[in-house]
């Protein structure tokens, strides 16, 4: 067997390393593909928002006052958009000491009412009493009274279920539906009376309005 030099050994290693590095440089840019930078890439930007329902009431009293029908009227009729009429006549009928009835003023106010959250909104109402005795038990005026009335209607912001004077019900129904994002923008509900000739005493209700979302997507 041939013994080989240091010189020829060190020549041997050069080579093998100078083919080595070749090797390396002869990868090019594949080389770096492998293990560099992409050269495209993806973010991602997220929200949740939360859907709010608010309802905002700010009247939250309709105080038709103290007083008793006027002798010559068999009944009286007042409401909170138009007070004090009694069919076509335009005279008081509904002699107030007290309330709204005694402000001097032919109009009043019903329940104000406004949408302050991020969805529109269907809004329905409740009374715990009855328009009429003809309506059911728990009638407003008692099952003893002439002729007497209790109504409501709906109007304003969104679109109206009540577009007249209706009959209240102590069955839940729609007042408002589709009503728009808009803490200034409001809907009112009135309230009209009969007042029966033999009327007495306190008579109140209490109405509930419960808000529900109108659709389930974005609107």
């Amino acid at each position: 067997m041939t013994d080989i030099s240091n010189r020829t050994l060190g020549m041997l290693m050069g080579i093998a390393l100078f083919v080595s590095a070749m090797g390396i440089f002869s990868t090019g840019s594949n080389f770096f593909e492998i293990v560099g930078f992409a050269t495209t890439g993806t973010g991602q930007a997220r929200i949740n928002v939360t859907p709010m329902i608010a309802l905002n009431m700010t009247t939250t009293t309709i105080d038709f006052g103290n007083g008793t029908v006027t002798v010559s009227a068999i009944n009286c009729t007042i409401s909170s958009d138009r007070f004090g009429l009694n069919g076509t006549n335009p005279s008081k009928c509904f002699k107030a000491t007290a309330g709204m009835g005694n402000t001097g003023s032919s109009r009043g106010s019903g329940f104000i009412l406004a949408n302050v959250g991020n969805v529109m909104l269907n809004v329905t109402v409740k009374a715990t009493k009855n328009g009429s005795i003809k309506s059911g038990r728990d009638a407003f005026w008692g099952g003893k009274s002439q002729n007497g009335l209790y109504k409501y209607k709906c109007r304003g912001n969104g679109t109206s279920k009540l577009t007249t004077y209706t009959n209240v019900n102590n069955l839940s129904v729609f007042c408002q539906t589709g009503v728009p994002i808009s803490p200034s923008n409001y809907f009112v509900l009135d309230i009209n009376l009969t007042i029966p000739k033999n009327a007495t005493n306190l008579k109140n209700d209490t109405l509930t309005f419960t808000a529900s979302r109108a659709c389930q997507s974005a609107c």
